[in-house]
């Protein structure tokens, strides 16, 4: 995996001065445990999705559907949105970003249920494992569940969702994958979710300031060797769709502008006010970010 890539490499990079214990699985703690455990101290670093159950809100513009992220890396325009904007920054209080990518493009994964169009969501029970996700299926009509991401395939074998909004590696690696055979695609994806590989900014601290150094320099170590084996997991996964005689449901544009439009006013449109509401440039950061991605 390339969290244990990255720790070897810092190792290695430290002459053994750092020893760094890595624990899969939601051992540890569950995904929705983590960024409060960096604050609290219970663990040191750790990979994170952004949710706004932590107090997240205007970094959750990258998040938003139908942005069209043409690659997976993004460092260079997240640290210029850290830069311009004092708000986006303060955030992150408590941590420090080692780096940030982004995840593959999310699509519908029904066990068989035939999704072209927003009636054919209607009332169909999706599993989420962010809030984001929740509130694009909500949008369309469909029952966005929210669940830790390590319940994705027992949800789905028990019948307790109809499927997976998701991005077709993770649905792999979690084993629910095979037990789904309709895959609606919205071409390069609805949304593109952040992952970020964060320390606690006072364990960083703590440490002398050239292993510091080697850490703070280290990300793109763990976002090339993501990207690498997302791209593999990528074709692992549509070769086991295929190997199933899967049905894949290929989007044309204008099927897919139907879909952005709908979710336009409730995703999109009501993240701005929220934003407004607390005071925070919601519009100029969708605009930025909108930006940014044009010139990738």
């Amino acid at each position: 995996m390339a969290i244990d890539h990255w720790a070897e490499y810092v190792e290695q990079q430290s002459g053994g001065a750092l020893d760094l214990e890595v624990i899969h699985g939601a051992a540890l703690f569950t995904g929705d445990e983590i960024y409060g455990q960096l604050e609290a101290g219970g663990c040191d670093g750790g990979v994170y999705v952004v949710d706004r159950e932590d107090g997240f809100l205007l970094n959750l513009a990258l998040t938003l559907p139908f942005l069209g992220f043409p690659k997976q890396h993004f460092e260079d325009a997240f640290y210029t949105l850290m830069q311009e904007y004092p708000e986006y920054a303060a955030e992150w209080e408590g941590v420090t970003i080692i780096s940030v990518m982004i995840m593959p493009g999310t699509q519908f994964h029904t066990v068989d249920k035939v999704i072209k169009t927003p009636a054919e969501i209607q009332g169909v029970k999706m599993f989420c494992a962010e809030a984001s996700l929740v509130e694009i299926v909500n949008a369309v009509g469909g029952v966005g569940v929210e669940l830790p991401i390590t319940d994705m395939a027992p949800s789905v074998q028990t019948g307790v969702v109809d499927g997976v909004f998701n991005h077709f590696p993770v649905c792999n690696v979690f084993g629910a994958l095979d037990m789904m055979h309709c895959h609606t695609v919205f071409g390069g994806g609805i949304n593109f979710t952040p992952m970020f590989l964060l320390m606690s900014t006072k364990s960083l601290n703590g440490l002398p300031s050239d292993l510091k150094d080697l850490i703070m320099k280290s990300g793109s170590v763990w976002c090339d060797k993501f990207s690498e084996l997302d791209e593999a997991d990528m074709e692992n996964a549509i070769a086991l769709c295929e190997q199933n005689n899967d049905t894949f449901i290929e989007l044309t544009p204008a099927q897919i502008a139907e879909w952005r439009d709908l979710i336009k006013a409730d995703v999109i449109d009501s993240w701005i006010a929220d934003c407004n509401a607390a005071g925070l440039p919601g519009q100029a950061v969708y605009d930025r970010v909108m930006e940014l991605i044009s010139k990738m």
